[in-house]
């Protein structure tokens, strides 16, 4: 309908009589109106129901049973801002008499426009602000899958004791929630899909996000939804459909009882799509759109796997999300007091301009992936900033104890606050060894959830083998995990074995070991994990001449000086690297005398940058995110010691 201006969508009032008067009047005084795609209906109760109309209120009603008294009323906006992913909305309170240091305004998404779920006092704030004398907020609220509407409520009292006191619902404009997000490219290899990864052609796994609350398939079946793509900027020549849907509901969720994932922390996540472009040239620019989406993607394909071919990618661990650069709202986390990670922006931006600049072609995420811990919400914030270097290329994850641990994993602990690597399996599902079976064109009517239930994950090892490997031009990377069991005789122990001894070091002489705890590491303490890894893995390594093993866990950079094996220098052992800097806050540095460490860092954050120049040579840097500064610099050489690049100072600390 057009009112003034405004395409206004109209959401459902308990009198349906008086919905149908207001909108048939509304229509007949403003049936002349011309339409604009800025728009918006709002509705305010605890006193007043308002319906909004730009920043005037043509009609009011009063909410019968409700007495007046306190209001949170909207003043400007919402406003659609950052590439019309998100909406901006400033809002004030009226008759609030007493407020004390504890009383916040928050943001909480809304399954249907009516938002008619349980207590808002029995769910999380998706994002939210203290008070503290103010008299206006303002929010940037980004726009998800699976919430048409939000609610921005004050609330007084605690956490653990939380009174509402007033309350205002922001519609989504536009249906802009249906809209595809949250793209990111990953390599389709041999590992995981029958096909070549040595031949003239290759392929590269797209997936996003949509909305649940839309049918799959439009009339006469076919899917809503297709992926584009072409050599030339808005000329698609080829197309596929997608081959599966992921998704997860709270009941696959663990330990719902005492943890947030299942219960206060829960929103429903939408759909996630995977589709496949096919019959692609190595080293290639492709112009690619999921359609829905008004937006164009960039990818450059990676180089063909061969020992022939230098290659370029980025490892870190433990990177996270925060809202507070956006907007300064605060958000569940465990460090920065709430504020979330708080440089894992800068992070992600100065890995965006390596990509744009570097001729990097792959990203390594090993662990720690976005630190939701069990709100569903910042897995969503996590998407969001990454999609603007995740749509370039690869970004390959490793899972880590804050997507995995539970009581009942097989290291224990409440780490990932009730996830058990749920959320992590859905968003990633290519980062497994037995990939979920998947049907062409027809498969788009099946939502698959992965896994299943916790009993068949833990009972059908087959479910949940989060370890994998690929090809990269002239490397063959190994992600372990760490949160598994890899003790000699288990899964994960013997395909490690198995993958290790079967690399063709002629195809790719270059060996990248990858997983999230790390086997050396200068820590206040050892943790169990890093001598069970010593133990059992690094024998493997030293087996089949691994080259490099990179780890996170530890929010620092570390790096050994020599070629490592039991704990000292040896020419046949593996360089091993710490890169957990990713935007968590840092971990302190041991105080040991071990001889092994070249450098020790806990006061940068950034990413390693590996180069692979030919079969002998790699030069590896550690750059800062504030303005990319080189911290660290050196080059591994095939079966010597470890040399410093010429002209090159390297930090030593």
């Amino acid at each position: 309908m057009t009112v003034d201006g405004l395409n206004l969508r109209v959401g459902k009032l308990t009198n349906a009589k008086v919905a149908f008067l207001l909108v048939f009047v509304q229509f007949l005084f403003f049936a002349s109106a011309n339409t604009v795609s800025n728009n918006y209906f709002q509705k305010t109760w605890l006193g007043n129901l308002t319906w909004a109309l730009s920043s005037a209120s043509l009609v009011s009603l009063k909410r019968k049973g409700l007495t007046s008294g306190p209001r949170l009323e909207i003043v400007d906006g919402p406003n659609l801002v950052l590439n019309n992913k998100a909406v901006e909305v400033n809002v004030t309170w009226k008759g609030v008499q007493y407020s004390t240091p504890d009383d916040i305004v928050g943001v909480f998404s809304c399954h249907d426009e009516d938002c008619s779920e349980s207590s808002l006092t029995e769910r999380n704030p998706i994002q939210f602000k203290a008070v503290k004398g103010r008299k206006v907020m303002s929010f940037t609220i980004l726009i998800r899958s699976d919430a048409p509407a939000y609610e921005l409520v004050y609330m007084a009292g605690t956490r653990h004791y939380p009174e509402l006191i007033a309350v205002t619902t922001v519609l989504i404009p536009n249906r802009l929630w249906e809209k595809p997000q949250h793209v990111r490219l990953s390599l389709v290899s041999s590992s995981t899909h029958r096909s070549s990864s040595n031949s003239a052609v290759m392929k590269m796994r797209v997936m996003w996000t949509e909305t649940s609350l839309a049918p799959l398939v439009r009339p006469f079946g076919v899917p809503r939804t297709r992926l584009r793509w072409g050599t030339s900027p808005g000329e698609y020549t080829e197309s596929s459909f997608p081959t599966a849907i992921y998704t997860y509901d709270k009941e696959q969720l663990c330990e719902r009882t005492f943890h947030p994932a299942g219960a206060s922390g829960f929103s429903p996540p939408g759909l996630q799509f995977e589709a496949i472009m096919n019959n692609l040239k190595p080293r290639t620019t492709y112009y690619y759109n999921v359609e829905g989406s008004d937006e164009e993607f960039v990818l450059t394909t990676p180089p063909k796997t061969t020992n022939s071919q230098p290659s370029k990618m980025i490892v870190m661990g433990d990177v996270g999300q925060s809202m507070f650069p956006v907007d300064g709202s605060l958000q569940h986390s465990f460090d920065n007091d709430e504020h979330g990670e708080l440089q894992a922006p800068r992070v992600i931006k100065s890995i965006t301009r390596l990509l744009q600049s570097d001729d990097v072609s792959l990203v390594n995420h090993i662990g720690d992936i976005s630190y939701a811990t069990g709100q569903t919400a910042l897995w969503d914030n996590f998407m969001f900033e990454i999609e603007p270097a995740a749509s370039q290329v690869g970004w390959m994850v490793g899972i880590g104890n804050h997507e995995m641990g539970w009581s009942m994993s097989d290291m224990p602990g409440s780490d990932s606050l009730g996830e058990c690597g749920v959320p992590y399996a859905a968003l990633f599902p290519f980062a497994r060894t037995h990939p979920v079976t998947t049907k062409p064109a027809d498969g788009i009517k099946v939502v698959k959830r992965f896994p299943m239930s916790k009993a068949q994950a833990l009972k059908n090892e087959k479910l949940w083998h989060p370890f994998y490997s690929y090809k990269h031009g002239n490397v063959h990377v190994v992600m372990m995990s760490t949160e598994h069991d890899f003790s000699p005789g288990s899964v994960q122990y013997m395909w490690i074995n198995k993958e290790l001894a079967n690399i063709n070091r002629t195809e790719t002489p270059w060996v990248l070991f990858l997983g999230h705890r790390p086997m050396y590491v200068s820590d206040k303490f050892e943790a169990p994990v890093t001598a069970l890894l010593k133990e059992h893995v690094e024998p493997l390594l030293f087996k089949y001449s691994v080259d490099v093993a990179m780890w996170g866990h530890h929010h620092s950079y570390q790096r050994a000086r020599c070629r490592v094996y039991q704990g000292k220098c040896n020419k046949e052992g593996t360089h091993q690297i710490v890169t957990g800097a990713g935007g968590f806050e840092h971990s302190p540095i041991g105080n040991d005398t071990e001889e092994i460490w070249a450098i020790k860092d806990n006061t940068s954050w950034g990413v390693s940058l590996l180069d692979f120049k030919n079969e002998t040579h790699v030069n590896i840097t550690f750059i800062e995110h504030k303005n990319d500064k080189i911290i660290d610099q050196f080059w591994v050489q095939k079966q010597a010691q470890t040399v410093d690049p010429p002209h090159q100072t390297v930090a030593y600390y």
